[in-house]
């Protein structure tokens, strides 16, 4: 049965990113899978409950990239870079309307992936500054627990109202947001590092 529920979230995601939610029914999933709605029932009560395990699933997917990015052995700049880089890969294959979906037919599954983003993006970015310090890259004369907190709203903030009408908008968006905060904070030899690694 884990397998058939992997297999059923896996699909749906794809669906879900390619369509949105709205325009996917527990039927298309049937078919699309070639399992009775019956199965598809057991495995998951209601679309709801679909849909947010299907979103926990995928969160806890960029959970692991970002955790894995954050241990990768290179300067904290870089390691910024490229967790900014995956957010725009990310961002890239949703269907805006996918968000619209969310905040509109699942506002509780809504409301908790925004909680639990919040929290993985401050504590990343809490994390890089405090390591980006130790090794000199960023400037000590800020509040990093405030700025960080600031930069997590404001990530937020470009993904759900940006997003909802252009993906790739947005994901640039993330981009140059990140590295106008990387320059902010960092020291001269944080600006040096930023200025030999590839923006793109």
């Amino acid at each position: 049965m884990k397998e058939i529920t992997l297999k059923i979230q896996h699909v749906a995601t794809q669906l879900f990113f390619r369509s949105g939610i709205k325009q996917v029914s527990m039927d298309d999933l049937s078919k699309k899978l070639k399992i009775s709605k019956k199965t598809l029932y057991h495995c998951f009560g209601n679309k709801n409950e679909l849909v947010r395990q299907t979103v926990q699933q995928h969160f806890a997917y960029i959970e692991t990239r970002l955790d894995e990015i954050s241990h990768m052995h290179i300067s904290a700049v870089g390691r910024m870079v490229k967790a900014a880089s995956f957010a725009v890969e990310e961002l890239s294959k949703v269907n805006p309307s996918m968000i619209q979906d969310l905040h509109k037919y699942h506002p509780e599954v809504h409301e908790e992936l925004l909680v639990l983003r919040k929290k993985t993006i401050k504590e990343l970015m809490i994390k890089n500054i405090i390591d980006g310090r130790q090794h000199g890259y960023y400037r000590l004369d800020f509040n990093y627990e405030l700025i960080s907190e600031l930069f997590a709203q404001q990530i937020i903030y470009i993904t759900e109202n940006w997003a909802q009408n252009n993906a790739q908008e947005a994901a640039q968006g993330v981009f140059e947001y990140a590295i106008y905060h990387l320059r902010g904070i960092s020291t001269n030899k944080g600006i040096t590092e930023l200025s030999t690694i590839q923006l793109s």
